[in-house]
């Protein structure tokens, strides 16, 4: 008898779980239509793991199903971008819906796929994708995720024209893919190196392919790619990230290469450990108002990255950028302007001060304010 009620017990505790992660898979497929229905049907302790993200996860759900509509894709897109920059945890969620989006296109022969414009579908996940590495690689969904894109790889021919720009996506993402987990990707370098002879001029296959045939780093190799700076380097490269002229006068191109270079080489390591960025915030700040556009790029690309991989303690950062909205050369507040809807997105706190200076700026502000106002539309 007690063993039949032991039995009893763990049958209903199985089910019980059973019941309980059924319940929350189906939450994230329909979060409207199920949020009502949690509580009395699972009672709190679900509903707590649910409730404070329920309207997030409406609308992470919104605009996944939107991606394909010809007149809100690229809207939906827009507003999912920005999302995943937020609350990377909360869209990593959802794979298994972008997995499920890409597989019903991916028995399309190409010349369909292209007709149908799918390729747009597919590079709007795989820019999704590409904002939740390196942790996606790791996601349990992930190879179902993969799979439709080595599908359409597979179907290819040499007459396909038109998807030149998916593949050249496609294949920096395997890049990365390729430096994280070797083994995964490396059983299909036959087939990629089918599509480099279909597309010899996307460069980074012919990177793909390099990566995939080298030998595995060794445990010392692998922490030695790894970027990591110690005190004395970050001090170093933190002054090699000084601009000076010698004289009053802003620098040259010529004088500035020096820290392009070391931006250069900052970019491509952070591409990879976005973290250590913060260590090198205090000099990249005075460089969002350098007069050498190159200069002052790719600082933008890595405040913005910053601020995307690590979004809090950012009140230096955007009292630099009010200050080159403000700014009297006319190039850095263009400069300003390009890149005030990403970082009105990122702070809700500084949103009202940046449109105020917008709204100053006439209509060298008009269209980032309209863009901003639109992002906000479809956020609530």
């Amino acid at each position: 008898s007690s063993s039949s009620s032991s039995t009893s017990t763990s049958t209903s505790s199985s089910l019980s779980s059973s019941c309980t992660a059924l319940l929350l898979q189906l939450y994230y497929c329909f979060p409207r239509q199920w949020s009502a229905q949690l509580d009395p049907l699972a009672g709190a302790s679900i509903l707590k793991s649910v409730q404070q993200s329920s309207q997030l996860d409406m609308l992470v759900h919104r605009t996944l199903s939107e991606l394909e509509s010809e007149p809100l894709g690229a809207s939906a897109f827009v507003v999912l971008r920005n999302l995943t920059s937020a609350h990377p945890s909360v869209v990593m969620r959802y794979i298994p819906i972008m997995a499920a989006l890409l597989e019903g296109k991916s028995h399309f022969e190409p010349e369909q796929f292209i007709a149908e414009q799918q390729p747009r579908l597919y590079q709007y996940i795989l820019v999704i994708a590409d904002q939740l590495r390196p942790e996606i690689f790791k996601h349990p969904q992930f190879g179902s995720l993969l799979q439709p894109y080595l599908d359409i790889v597979s179907r290819l021919n040499r007459t396909v024209r038109g998807m030149e720009s998916l593949f050249s996506r496609l294949s920096e993402f395997l890049c990365h893919l390729a430096l994280a987990d070797q083994a995964r990707i490396a059983p299909y370098r036959g087939l990629f190196e089918l599509l480099s002879s279909y597309y010899p001029e996307i460069k980074k296959l012919h990177v793909l392919l390099e990566r995939i045939s080298k030998q595995p780093l060794t445990t010392v190799e692998s922490s030695a790619a790894v970027a990591s700076f110690s005190d004395q380097e970050v001090l170093q490269l933190s002054e090699k990230l000084r601009l000076d002229s010698g004289t009053d006068a802003d620098p040259t191109f010529e004088q500035a290469q020096p820290v392009i270079e070391t931006l250069q080489g900052l970019d491509k390591v952070s591409l990879r450990v976005p973290s250590l960025l913060t260590a090198f915030e205090e000099p990249l700040l005075p460089l969002l108002s350098c007069n050498v556009a190159t200069v002052r790029n790719i600082a933008y690309r890595l405040i913005l990255r910053r601020l995307t991989h690590h979004p809090k303690n950012n009140e230096a950062i955007f009292e630099k950028y009010l200050q080159c909205l403000q700014a009297k050369d006319s190039t850095v507040v263009t400069a300003a302007v390009e890149h005030g809807a990403q970082f009105a997105l990122h702070s809700p706190r500084f949103k009202p001060s940046i449109l105020e200076s917008l709204f100053l700026l006439g209509i060298v502000g008009k269209q980032e304010v309209k863009k901003i106002l639109m992002l906000d539309a479809h956020l609530h």
